[in-house]
């Protein structure tokens, strides 16, 4: 890296100067307070930006200005870079997004991206670009006398913490830190999974006797369904001999019906045929009497005509009651068939046409109870009605008998008048009367006949009733047998269901304490390795290390020491705590009692023999071609300046920065920029 100008703007005591820096030794020269060392704090804001602790805008930017800029120009390799950053004051003093040119290519970028940004095109190590204090660079590159003078004046933690840092090898103490941690977290989840894995032989030994229990329940249940097979092979024979003696118990039905019909029929044949002789002897009397009448000549009464009038109406009611009777007793025989149409449906049908349930045997058998005793009592009453027409009907004969009785008063007159003229008719209505009742007996005949036909029907399904009656027991007690076996075998089903619930539930249990088991092994090796062989081996390693840098650090702190301070009274050395040694004479002494050309020859060679091994560990970054050196000869004699040369040409940098006031300094620098404040501004005023 070469640095090759810098512009301050607005930064402390600078109002707009540009500062133009060449290759080799350069000498930033200037009374106290002329503005060195802000030039110095401008390439820092430039490169790195604010950083909390170390530098604010606060100490930058100039007071009572509004914004500030500082614009640094360099070059890394073939690349030629600008960088420029801003400052701006509202309630607080913020930085703004700047802008950086690489090559004549310009991006602007927030703060952190152009810190980020400088870091990569430094080479910076990867694990050093979220770094705070971008420590590789204040210890290689610039480093202020008097920081360094209280590092090695500090605690000597403090020290070995802060060259662990710039070391690169405060690795191995976090490592150690986090070994620390990760070992307790081991140790606690190595009790947790212990705990958890406590009952874990009790849960095995549960799953076993789960299992033996499983196969206990599996034997129970085989005869049960097998009892449960052979009893539906039962239920089976049964329900088809109940649906044969069902058709017979059916037939039974049908003849007994046609019996009863019949027997019914042969009665009112037998009481018409009595209603028609006696309607033919009553009409032969009338004969006789009509004859007889003839040969008369009586005058009609008055009052018959109204009789006749009061018998007809009485006559129409009967007739009217009996066409009631008669209406009634078809819907009784249209009920009767729609009954049997069910009853016929029913034996056919598997699932109910409404709610498609499948009907059951049980349901089936209640249909057809039931719609059989529709039958029956539509049967009785009919057989209630044809009783009454019957009755009606002999009221209707003798009715009309009797009209016929009283219009033949009325008609007496008629047939003496007209000389006999119904007689003819008597005589008619009398042979008519002859041939129904031969007609009518000759049916009685065929009825009789018929009804002996089915009466010997009838022997033949003497005892089908009770047969049908115990088949219908025996399958309901099939169906209860079933009914027990059938909740038998459900309970234990249930039961090795729910066993098997257990059993899968417990095999989980016991999977995941298992693994929980494979993992505490792991923990328990890995608890071993991190709490011993892991802490041993990085202390050691840290240990080589450290030993290995203070070495070569030692090495190189005498060196620069040595060529300071040419004395065989005085040497130093480094211990392994990187604490400075002074021996003089052959004593110890502390350096607080040195002399202040002494310190600061202390100070200079511990932080260049820093700058040397710092520069050998990170060989590839991009500063190690650059030093810059801010006040490095307080309190040196004539001598120890001379001899500032040498260590100078030591260091064989490509370009050196060296910030002081001591005239001497510009014999052997190559160019001299100075530095001075007129009314609280600085100034470049002959370089």
């Amino acid at each position: 890296m070469k640095i090759n100008s810098i512009m301050l703007k607005n930064i402390r005591s600078f109002v707009d100067q540009e500062i133009i820096f060449n290759k080799g030794i350069t000498l930033l020269s200037g009374d106290i307070g002329s503005g060195k060392s802000t030039v110095l704090l401008g390439l820092c804001f430039a490169l790195f930006g604010i950083s909390r602790g170390f530098l604010t805008g606060n100490a930058i930017l100039r007071n009572g200005e509004s914004d500030g800029l500082v614009r640094l120009n360099f070059s890394i390799d073939d690349k030629d870079i600008i960088i420029e950053r801003k400052l701006k004051r509202d309630s607080n003093i913020n930085q703004m997004p700047g802008k950086i040119v690489i090559n004549n290519e310009e991006n602007v970028k927030t703060p952190v991206e152009l810190k980020q940004i400088i870091l990569e095109l430094l080479n910076y190590p990867k694990e050093y670009l979220t770094k705070s204090k971008d420590l590789i660079f204040y210890y290689t590159v610039f480093t202020p006398q008097e920081e360094m003078k209280s590092i090695l004046l500090g605690d000597k933690e403090l020290r070995l913490e802060t060259l662990r840092k710039v070391f690169g090898i405060d690795k191995y103490s976090r490592i150690k830190e986090n070994t620390i941690i990760f070992s307790r977290v081991l140790r606690e989840r190595r009790e947790e999974l212990k705990g958890f894995i406590s009952d874990l032989e009790y849960k095995e030994e549960d799953l076993r006797m789960l299992k033996n229990k499983k196969e206990e329940l599996e034997k129970v249940l085989k005869p049960v369904m097998k009892e449960i097979e052979l009893k539906y092979g039962e239920l089976k024979d049964a329900d088809n001999s109940l649906n044969v003696m069902e058709e017979k118990l059916k037939s039974l039905r049908e003849i007994k019906s046609l019996a009863n019909v019949t027997n019914n029929n042969i009665k009112n044949m037998e009481l018409q045929i009595e209603k028609l002789s006696d309607n033919k002897n009553n009409l032969k009397i009338k004969i006789e009497n009509l004859e007889k009448e003839l040969r008369l000549d009586n005058k009609i009464d008055n009052k018959i005509i109204e009789n006749i009038e009061n018998e007809r109406i009485v006559l129409r009611n009967l007739i009217n009651n009996r066409a009631l009777i008669t209406e009634n007793m078809g819907k009784i025989k249209a009920n009767i068939r729609a009954s049997e149409e069910i009853i016929d449906q029913i034996k056919t049908i598997d699932n109910c046409p409404l709610c498609f349930q499948k009907v059951g045997h049980a349901h089936k058998s209640s249909i057809t109870d039931q719609q059989f005793k529709i039958i029956v009592d539509s049967k009785i009453r009919l057989n209630q009605l044809i009783n009454d027409l019957s009755r009606i009907s002999e009221e209707i004969n003798k009715k009309d008998m009797w009209v016929q009785d009283l219009n033949e008063q009325k008609s007496r007159y008629e047939l003496i008048k007209f000389k006999n003229e119904s007689l003819g008719d008597f005589n008619d209505g009398f042979n008519l009367l002859k041939e129904q009742i031969n007609v009518s007996e000759k049916e009685i005949k065929e009825l009789k006949e018929k009804n002996l036909e089915l009466n010997e029907k009838l022997s033949d399904y003497s005892n089908i009733e009770n047969e049908f009656l115990e088949i219908r027991k025996r399958l309901e007690d099939l169906r209860y047998e079933e009914k027990k076996l059938l909740i038998k075998q459900q309970a234990i089903k249930s039961d090795i269901e729910n066993n098997e619930i257990f059993i899968i539930k417990i095999t989980e249990e016991i999977n995941v304490k298992k693994e929980a088991k494979k993992k505490l092994d792991r923990i328990i090796r890995l608890n071993e390795f991190f709490s011993n062989s892991l802490i041993t081996i990085t202390s050691a390693i840290e240990k080589t290390v450290m030993l290995k840098l203070n070495q070569e650090f030692n090495s190189f702190f005498q060196r620069f020491f040595s060529l300071l301070i040419n004395s065989e009274n005085i040497n130093v050395k480094l211990n392994y705590e990187f604490t400075p040694l002074i021996i003089q004479n052959g004593y110890d002494i502390e350096y607080t009692n040195l002399s202040g050309g002494e310190k600061t020859a202390v100070a200079l060679a511990y932080r260049l023999a820093l700058n040397k091994v710092l520069n050998t560990i990170y060989s590839t970054i991009k500063t190690n071609n650059l030093i810059i050196l801010d006040e490095p000869t307080d309190g040196f004699s004539e001598e120890q300046l001379d001899k500032l040369r040498d260590v100078i040409k030591e260091l064989n940098a490509e370009q050196i920065i060296i910030v002081s006031h001591e005239s001497k300094i510009e014999s052997f620098a190559e160019n001299i920029i100075r530095l001075e404040k007129t009314g609280h501004v600085s100034q470049v005023y002959n370089i």
